[in-house]
């Protein structure tokens, strides 16, 4: 009888800590920017973050992190998102790789 509090209380725990931390890196395919590049040669990134869920800070654009890598034709584009504890900690990092 004790084995099944036991276990209701490990999914729950599972389930709530499940969202806790999450690393993602995609794949942009949906971009408005003309991808002209013939080579990979220089890469550039750009960064915001988010803390509780209501304050914002950085510039997390294409057009920056083609600034930032002194890029002129994109090649491809890349993001990876982190996620801490459902969204009160969030940061966005946009890389642009290029010529």
């Amino acid at each position: 009888m004790t084995i099944r509090p036991l276990a209701v209380a490990t999914l729950l725990s599972a389930s709530l800590l499940s969202g806790c931390y999450v690393n993602l890196a995609i794949p942009t395919p949906n971009v408005s920017l003309k991808l002209d590049a013939d080579q990979a040669t220089r890469e550039g990134s750009a960064s915001c973050n988010g803390f509780l869920w209501v304050f914002a800070s950085g510039d997390c654009s294409v057009h920056t992190a083609m600034k930032n890598g002194r890029i002129s034709k994109a090649h491809h584009v890349d993001a990876r998102g982190k996620v801490i504890l459902w969204g009160a900690s969030s940061e966005l990092t946009v890389t642009v790789y290029g010529e």
